[in-house]
């Protein structure tokens, strides 16, 4: 196929999608883009960078003031990608009604040869059907991530809802991953088990600053 471009220096902002089906905003091979002041309401997935298509570039990518809600899945899906940086974002109501045990409000999935790294900050994520934050590996490690300034609100629907949860299997480990200034509380009646849940190896990750105010 000779040489293969992919795109570079876009903006997508100021949309409203409602109604998607799957993907709001799907990310495969770009370079430094910005999304800001984007909503998706009702689909499977608000915002996704996934390792589809192989390894091509995925750097760079800013999401800034957007919003999902009423997704099923996921608020947000990060399989790959360098230099991410959310902040001021939104993710509201992420539950299938038909399904107990799906809504995630952000969900990071370390692969093989691919793992995002980026920086969180100022996100609520609030009333999901599963889990807050999901940090997942099963055959590739996760590095170098920050999420700091969340507020994270469980629904209270079931008991095995967690604000954060790290689920890393295998051999692999999650290294310089920093969840720092974390405010959690709870709607409804239902006492969850867990509100941080972490499984597997943690090296020099960090734990910092969380107001746990779900009990009661």
């Amino acid at each position: 196929d000779g040489a293969t471009a992919y795109p570079r220096n876009v903006m997508i902002s100021n949309i409203s999608m409602y109604n998607v089906g799957a993907i709001g905003v799907k990310i495969n091979s770009f370079e430094n883009v910005i999304i800001e002041n984007v909503r998706v309401t009702n689909g499977n997935c608000g915002f996704a960078i996934d390792s589809y298509a192989g390894t091509p570039t995925r750097k760079n990518i800013v999401f800034r003031d957007c919003v999902a809600t009423g997704c099923d899945d996921y608020g947000m899906y990060l399989e790959t990608g360098e230099g991410i940086v959310v902040e001021n974002c939104l993710f509201d109501s992420i539950d299938d009604s038909d399904d107990l045990y799906t809504g995630v409000g952000v969900y990071i999935h370390g692969e093989a040869t691919t793992t995002p790294k980026g920086h969180f900050s100022n996100v609520e994520i609030k009333n999901c059907g599963l889990n807050g934050l999901e940090i997942f590996s099963d055959t590739g490690s996760l590095i170098d991530l920050t999420f700091r300034n969340l507020i994270i609100t469980i629904a209270g629907s079931h008991i095995s809802q967690t604000a954060i949860r790290s689920r890393i299997t295998g051999a692999q480990t999650t290294t310089n991953v920093i969840i720092d200034n974390v405010y959690i509380t709870k709607t409804g009646a239902t006492q969850p088990t867990d509100t941080i849940k972490v499984t597997g190896s943690w090296v020099s990750c960090k734990l910092l600053n969380i107001a746990d105010n779900t009990s009661g």
